[in-house]
């Protein structure tokens, strides 16, 4: 036979209802194995590193039969697990066709707290209609600049922002303080204080004239079909730098957090000389050297909201 296999629930069944000797391998993180599960089945969490000493804990004996599930076909685990214990020398192992959402839509018997929850991990999140408050102490910008010789990586903290969401569409504002601007590389303190101020300079940021940069978020997008930890909406709006007002888009995360609150995450690359930011652009002059910089500068935003 091949190193894995799949099974049907309803044979699935039969083997058990006939008594045949068999292991089943729920591949799901405790809390979810913990609200419901196969009778009978033992827990290996296939997303943990220890998943093959875990493995030999409960399955000491490789010539045993395993049958394995994840959550549904939507999900890998199952896949994943069957094959690492083919990898790892367990000679009959299943994978239980359309996991455990497939079990239950037979109607076949399930063991936990909550047998009969038939929620899916992977049914979209749905952002309450509210106004968020940005979290400032939680919410960081990153940026990474760069040149033919080094890269230069800082983080820069918002002072005020808010996200009012109806349900369907959203608009918010969002400030940068500028002073906050600060390298991470950098070891040498007196180099690290020049960089930042030829970057808080007119050079770069002409901090002096405008403190702060703004973000006018005039739409937020959903984008469907989108799966936990892709990007879930599209958010558009006016970004203000140097006193340049631009039109600026870009794909954004957006999450649950335990406390309650949302995280927005975004990753992109901001195109600094449209907002004239042009020292050492190899668009605007030549002969530049030393000191060309390139035009892209990499964006990672995290903001928390409640």
């Amino acid at each position: 036979m091949e190193a894995r296999s799949r099974i049907a629930p309803q044979t699935l069944k039969s083997w058990l209802d006939e008594g045949r000797t068999l292991i089943i391998l729920d591949t799901l993180p405790p809390e979810y194995f913990a609200r419901r599960h196969l009778p009978g089945a033992m827990n290996a969490c296939a997303y943990e590193v220890v998943f093959p000493e875990r493995l030999a804990e409960l399955l000491p004996d490789k010539a045993a039969t395993v049958v394995v599930y994840g959550s549904s076909h939507l999900s890998k685990a199952g896949e994943v697990a069957a094959d690492k214990l083919a990898r790892l020398g367990y000679g009959e192992v299943f994978e239980l066709d359309g996991g455990l959402a497939a079990w239950q839509a037979a109607n076949l018997p399930l063991s936990g707290l909550s047998p009969d929850d038939a929620s899916d991990e992977h049914s979209d999140f749905r952002l309450p209609a509210r106004t968020f408050r940005l979290d400032i102490d939680l919410s960081v910008l990153t940026w990474q600049g760069r040149n033919h010789h080094n890269t230069h990586t800082g983080s820069l903290k918002l002072s005020e922002g808010a996200l009012s969401w109806d349900g369907r569409s959203g608009d918010g504002r969002f400030v940068i303080d500028l002073a906050t601007l600060a390298d991470h590389d950098l070891a040498d303190r007196d180099l690290n204080a020049l960089l930042i101020r030829h970057l808080l300079s007119d050079d770069f940021l002409f901090a002096e004239r405008h403190p702060a940069a703004t973000f006018d978020l005039t739409s937020l997008t959903p984008i469907p079909g989108a799966m936990p930890g892709e990007p879930s909406f599209r958010a558009q709006g006016l970004l203000t730098v140097r006193g340049v007002r631009a039109e600026l888009e870009f794909p954004v995360t957006v999450s649950p957090l335990e406390d309650g609150s949302i995280s927005f995450e975004a990753h992109f690359d901001w195109d600094r000389v449209r907002w004239g930011v042009a020292y050492g652009s190899g668009r605007l002059f030549r002969h530049l050297g030393m000191h060309l910089v390139y035009g892209p500068v990499s964006i990672a935003l995290r903001l928390v909201a409640r």
